[in-house]
């Protein structure tokens, strides 16, 4: 397995940190964490493939840099729909999945991506933490699930152990 080249790592480091700085003021960084994150990322061909689905087009952008910094590929989609059609021609290892979208509801997208593209690692991102959301995300076949507002290098982290489960190597 080929080793990061760390130079190209550092970098990476203090580019995200510039636009941290210059995008929310307000938070730092957790550089622990993403250096765990980055640490993980080889040089090699194949790049993980993760899809995105949010209406909110900042956060979804914001998401997607961060994770194509730490060498994911990347895609998005801001519907319900635009996310079964992503799903077929692209077979993402992982999506990343608003449960409030404006055309069809997270729960029924999941279901829908699961019978698509089994077995498919789905993380519901929401706001809504509730005890019939717990049900509701379990029942779909949701993986796992992530209060909003994301804390992206947790989020970076819980993303790379679902691929290692899934059995797609970094390199």
């Amino acid at each position: 397995m080929d080793r990061p080249d760390w130079k190209i790592a550092d970098r990476r480091l203090a580019d995200f940190d510039r636009r941290v700085a210059t995008r929310d003021g307000r938070r730092k960084i957790d550089h622990c964490a993403y250096e765990h994150a980055l640490a993980a990322v080889s040089d090699g061909t194949h790049h993980p493939i993760v899809l995105i689905v949010d209406d909110y087009q900042d956060g979804r952008e914001m998401t997607a840099e961060y994770l194509r910094d730490l060498g994911f590929r990347v895609y998005e989609a801001g519907t319900g729909n635009e996310a079964i059609e992503k799903t077929v021609t692209m077979s993402p290892d992982i999506v990343l999945l608003d449960l409030r979208l404006p055309d069809i509801d997270g729960i029924d997208v999941a279901m829908r991506l699961t019978e698509i593209h089994c077995p498919l690692k789905i993380v519901a991102l929401t706001g809504v933490v509730t005890e019939d959301a717990r049900k509701q995300v379990a029942a779909a076949g949701i993986t796992t699930y992530i209060p909003k507002p994301c804390d992206l290098p947790q989020l970076a982290i819980q993303v790379h152990a679902l691929v290692a489960q899934r059995g797609v190597s970094m390199t």
